[in-house]
Protein backbone atom coordinates (compact mmCIF):
# COMPACT_ATOMS: atom_id res chain seq x y z
CA UNK A 1 0.00 0.00 0.00
CA UNK A 2 2.75 2.57 0.84
CA UNK A 3 4.26 1.91 -2.85
CA UNK A 4 0.92 2.45 -4.26
CA UNK A 5 0.60 6.01 -2.27
CA UNK A 6 3.95 7.58 -2.93
CA UNK A 7 3.50 6.21 -6.81
CA UNK A 8 0.35 8.55 -6.74
CA UNK A 9 2.52 11.84 -7.61
CA UNK A 10 0.05 14.50 -6.18
CA UNK A 11 0.37 15.89 -2.37
CA UNK A 12 -1.44 12.85 -0.56
CA UNK A 13 1.69 11.05 -2.23
CA UNK A 14 3.84 12.90 0.68
CA UNK A 15 1.56 11.98 3.81
CA UNK A 16 4.02 10.17 6.34
CA UNK A 17 3.45 6.35 6.80
CA UNK A 18 4.40 4.61 10.01
CA UNK A 19 4.19 0.89 10.11
CA UNK A 20 2.88 -1.12 13.09
CA UNK A 21 4.13 -4.64 13.00
CA UNK A 22 5.93 -7.14 15.09
CA UNK A 23 9.00 -7.04 12.86
CA UNK A 24 11.07 -4.81 13.47
CA UNK A 25 14.89 -6.18 13.02
CA UNK A 26 17.34 -3.70 11.65
CA UNK A 27 16.96 -5.37 7.96
CA UNK A 28 13.19 -5.33 8.03
CA UNK A 29 13.24 -1.51 9.07
CA UNK A 30 15.11 -1.07 5.91
CA UNK A 31 12.26 -3.05 3.56
CA UNK A 32 10.13 -0.90 5.14
CA UNK A 33 11.69 2.26 3.91
CA UNK A 34 12.46 0.91 0.46
CA UNK A 35 8.38 0.67 -0.09
CA UNK A 36 7.94 4.03 1.49
CA UNK A 37 7.27 3.76 4.84
CA UNK A 38 8.61 7.19 7.08
CA UNK A 39 8.26 5.22 10.29
CA UNK A 40 7.67 1.76 12.15
CA UNK A 41 6.69 1.16 15.76
CA UNK A 42 6.92 -2.32 16.86
CA UNK A 43 4.20 -4.46 18.06
CA UNK A 44 3.10 -4.46 21.37
CA UNK A 45 2.92 -0.56 20.70
CA UNK A 46 3.84 1.55 23.89
CA UNK A 47 1.08 4.58 23.97
CA UNK A 48 4.17 6.30 24.98
CA UNK A 49 6.10 5.44 21.58
CA UNK A 50 2.98 6.34 19.18
CA UNK A 51 2.28 9.14 20.62
CA UNK A 52 5.98 10.60 20.05
CA UNK A 53 6.32 9.14 16.63
CA UNK A 54 2.38 10.42 15.70
CA UNK A 55 3.65 14.30 17.06
CA UNK A 56 7.16 13.94 15.43
CA UNK A 57 5.83 13.25 12.00
CA UNK A 58 2.68 15.82 12.57
CA UNK A 59 5.00 18.09 13.05
CA UNK A 60 7.24 17.28 10.46
CA UNK A 61 6.48 19.43 7.28
CA UNK A 62 4.94 16.63 4.58
CA UNK A 63 7.33 18.04 1.78
CA UNK A 64 10.22 17.13 4.10
CA UNK A 65 9.46 13.48 4.83
CA UNK A 66 10.13 11.75 1.70
CA UNK A 67 10.34 8.59 2.44
CA UNK A 68 13.17 7.90 5.02
CA UNK A 69 12.31 5.43 8.04
CA UNK A 70 14.57 7.35 10.74
CA UNK A 71 15.02 3.96 12.33
CA UNK A 72 17.03 3.01 8.98
CA UNK A 73 18.41 6.43 8.71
Amino acid sequence: AARRIRAMGHPIAATPIIALTANTLDEQRVEYAQAGMNDCIGKPVQPPELFAKLFHWASTPWRETGAKLEAAA
